[in-house]
């Protein structure tokens, strides 16, 4: 199924909200990128892949929908912790980051966001 499809499917389940279909379109494709980075850590979809992860597409605000200024990429299980909070629980991304600690060969990830995890 392409992002577009992908995108409408999932504009649906929410149909009460404004969504831009376009941009999470572009999101959901992103999300596939191994260069793509995890919000909530700053580590690539590279390196969340080799602990098992994924990325995920995520509304900032739940109550808001799919637009530019209100999406992000964050790993799936984050997203699955965050649920309908506005914040992802400490305690979640603590323990994905000592699950990433055994990654090292890691070159899609940004210095600069390496550095955020820190």
């Amino acid at each position: 199924m392409c992002a577009e499809c992908r995108a409408i499917k999932r504009v649906r389940q929410v149909p009460e909200q404004d969504h831009s279909v376009s941009f999470l379109a572009i999101m959901l494709s992103a999300s596939h990128s191994p260069e793509s980075c995890c919000s909530a850590t700053g580590r690539s979809l590279h390196a969340l892949r080799k602990v098992g992860e994924r990325l995920s597409v995520d509304r900032i605000n739940p109550e808001r929908g799919y637009v530019p200024g209100n999406v992000q990429l964050i790993a799936m299980c984050l997203n699955e912790e965050k649920r309908t909070y506005r914040r992802v629980p400490q305690a979640a991304v603590n323990a994905l980051l000592r699950k990433l600690e055994r990654v090292t060969d890691d070159d899609l990830t940004s210095i600069s966001a390496a550095a955020q995890t820190m």
